[in-house]
């Protein structure tokens, strides 16, 4: 029951002691503790006066996703800050090796608009799917998956920040020089390298955080996350229909290598039979 507080105490721990050593500052903290101020009395509200575990669910998976993604945002770029040999050779010549070419996969999709357009709005649905996943949870009263799915995530991140700082990687975009040529979706790179390479301060603000993680891919990790706790329900096809075209988006849109995929697939893999065994 206090297991997912205590973890994102720890990850707040932990977040401001590296950001104290690596000298790192982060802006833009009111407007999400603003939303879960104003929610907490909606669910003080609906606990006591007129009772609805669903609204009370449902508002506090939302606060505890907030909570998470901030301090899981940190992390990701306290992780690039150790700045050691990077893995991107290795992971190009395993993608040739399984017989996928990243930069043709690329041109493929960036010459044909309407197709990287799809994919794009697919690849940006990560936020949307967590609200529904929630409120479907919450509707049907199954805490139990709420639970699960947060401490999944949760998992997956503190076990891919330790993938990233032991094996970092730039990612295609940068491996393959499409970062300097102003290609959407590659600024991350400028940031990753300044991480890396600057002993500087560095002040950033959460409301323009940038995912960092190439190897592994979280958005894979997320996408089976959330297909996997739809399990036995009728959201189950939709969810795994949206997420196998989100999946295949994290390659040309996300700029992620093939082995960024089958890496991501192998965390939720880890992540969720350990959340589940938690819970």
């Amino acid at each position: 029951m206090f297991l997912i507080p205590f973890l994102i105490l720890v990850m707040a721990l932990t977040d401001i002691a590296g950001c104290h050593f690596a000298g790192l500052d982060f802006t833009g903290f009111a407007r999400p503790f603003l939303i879960c101020l104003v929610s907490a009395p909606i669910a003080i509200f609906y606990s006591f006066l007129r009772p609805s575990k669903i609204i009370v669910e449902a508002i506090l998976y939302v606060q505890a996703w907030i909570l998470f993604s901030l301090l899981g945002s940190i992390q990701t770029y306290l992780a690039c800050t150790v700045g050691g040999p990077t893995i991107d050779k290795t992971l190009i010549t395993l993608d040739r090796l399984a017989g996928f070419d990243w930069p043709a996969c690329f041109s493929f999709v960036r010459s044909h608009s309407i197709l990287y357009n799809f994919l794009a709005l697919f690849y940006g649905t990560l936020l949307v799917q967590i609200v529904i996943n929630i409120l479907i949870f919450s509707f049907y009263g199954d805490q139990k998956r709420n639970r699960r799915m947060l401490l999944s995530a949760i998992a997956a991140i503190f076990i891919s920040s330790f993938i990233v700082i032991v094996f970092p990687s730039l990612g295609p975009f940068y491996a393959f020089g499409y970062y300097s040529k102003g290609v959407p979706g590659s600024e991350y790179v400028y940031t990753f390298l300044a991480l890396r390479d600057s002993v500087a301060p560095h002040t950033f603000s959460l409301d323009h955080m940038e995912g960092l993680y190439s190897f592994p891919s979280y958005h894979i990790v997320l996408a089976i996350i959330f297909t996997y706790y739809n399990r036995g329900l009728r959201s189950f096809y939709p969810f795994a229909a949206v997420n196998c075209i989100m999946a295949i988006s994290t390659i040309p849109v996300g700029g992620h290598y093939l082995m960024d995929v089958l890496s991501g697939a192998l965390v939720a893999c880890v992540a969720i039979p350990l959340a589940n065994k938690l819970a």
